[in-house]
């Protein structure tokens, strides 16, 4: 097979910045090296580094201030290269091209691979050759390689890379065949609502829907049936609360001293959103059991015939049913990448576990505050649950954190914070669960 070498994408303009595989031709453009955190280098322009940017690999400023999307590390016993600490994405030629039909292309897009319970796979296999790190010229000091500019391209880059992911998700789940595409095509796409379940197909819905909930211990058809009373309802209980709190300059003053834990949330606001209803359950069991959500809601994609099922006040649209189940499960890597950067500051920020027991109220807020202010000066988008108020703060890791965590010490320290830290009636909003297993 082809010999493929990383390098940018720079002379695509609808896709720079990306990392590519490209034919190796040893040019300075896929030379890199790996300095001491953990950045890989370009030997070409040396203020540049790979970085993980959700679904995809980007090409961009070297940041020095830790960003954990920055960090790789080579496992050199199967040639693999990783993303962070848990050692399971890898960097990877993306699947659909790592085959003899597209290797004449000279040219790949490269992605992250999860290799949790499985060996890497050959497009994810690199000879690693290095050359010598690279020095920084003065005019390239650290502190010069962020610029408001520079922040205002990235912004513009990431936007483009969302769009590109929701492009490619609605190409890859709407099938050509499908009501929602006749929909989309017809003089009056609404005609499609009107398509009602009858007979066999209405008793196959009906099976559907209890098999989800049999699956995931949410009621999917609750939720949608709620979802719209339930937003309004929160516009009239929660909306006092965050004028009273984000418009208020003393809740942030310095003088206030730590900033978090915020202000409690008023109980009639929490249960219009995560209360033992519709939308809460739904809600709750699809955040701690994401992983198994998905795999539930893939079933149902499958199950559901291409119909409306009439319910009231809202009927069930099957054709919206199955995009949901095929474009939710492609959020993972997504959903992985935060999990091992929430998992990456709570390493740093809390103490070992013998430290933590029978810790008082201001040594568990000290934490909390420790936590939210390295979350939100280090990381791209806040993913901690230390920055939520109570009683939503320091909810339980989801299964796909727990599959991700490579270093289970981090685990342990968070479990034995929310036991002496979190009061037992908060640790009860997320112990509503039908049908699963919380993960402690």
């Amino acid at each position: 097979m082809e010999q493929w070498c990383l390098q940018e994408d720079f002379k695509n303009q609808k896709r720079k910045n990306l990392v590519i595989a490209k034919t190796c031709n040893g040019s300075q453009s896929q030379k890199w090296s790996i300095d001491p955190n953990g950045y890989i280098r370009n030997l070409r322009l040396r203020d540049k580094c790979i970085r993980n940017a959700g679904r995809f690999l980007k090409f961009g400023k070297c940041d020095k201030k830790g960003d954990p999307f920055l960090r790789w590390f080579i496992l050199s016993e199967d040639q693999t290269i990783r993303w962070g600490n848990h050692a399971l994405m890898t960097i990877r030629v993306h699947t659909k091209f790592a085959t003899p039909k597209f290797v004449s292309k000279k040219i790949a897009p490269v992605q992250l691979g999860n290799v949790a319970n499985r060996s890497p796979n050959s497009n994810e296999k690199w000879q690693v050759v290095f050359d010598a790190p690279p020095t920084l010229s003065p005019s390239a000091s650290p502190s010069t390689y962020y610029s408001d500019e520079d922040s205002d391209e990235d912004s513009d880059e990431d936007s483009d890379e969302v769009i590109q992911f929701l492009m490619d998700m609605t190409m890859e789940c709407l099938d050509p065949d499908s009501a929602l595409i006749s929909a989309f095509t017809s003089t009056n796409p609404f005609n499609m609502l009107q398509n009602y379940c009858v007979g066999d197909q209405k008793d196959d819905f009906e099976i559907a829907l209890s098999s989800y909930e049999q699956c995931s211990g949410a009621n999917i058809s609750a939720f949608i049936q709620s979802i719209g009373s339930a937003v309004f309802g929160s516009s009239m209980t929660c909306l006092p609360y965050l004028l009273d709190t984000f418009m208020n300059d003393d809740v942030f003053s310095e003088t206030r001293g730590p900033i978090f834990p915020l202000p409690r949330i008023p109980k009639e606001c929490v249960n219009s959103f995560l209360g033992d209803n519709g939308v809460g359950n739904f809600m709750r069991n699809n955040m701690i059991m994401a992983k198994k959500g998905m795999t539930c809601l893939a079933e149902l994609g499958q199950n559901v015939p291409d119909c409306t099922l009439y319910r009231w006040p809202v009927p069930i649209v099957g054709p919206l049913l199955k995009f949901s189940s095929c474009a939710y499960p492609m959020f993972e890597d997504i959903f992985a990448m935060s999990c091992d950067y929430e998992l990456s500051v709570l390493s740093s920020c809390l103490p070992k576990a013998s430290e933590m027991k029978n810790a008082t109220n201001d040594m568990c807020n000290t934490w909390v505050d420790q936590c939210a202010q390295e979350d939100i000066q280090n990381g791209p988008i806040p993913f901690t649950g230390m920055i939520l108020p109570p009683p939503l703060w320091a909810p339980p890791l989801s299964d796909i954190c727990h599959d991700q965590s490579f270093n289970k010490d981090v685990l342990f320290r968070y479990q034995v914070f929310r036991d002496e830290c979190i009061p037992d009636e908060d640790k009860k909003l997320w112990n509503r669960m039908s049908n699963t297993t919380m993960l402690e």
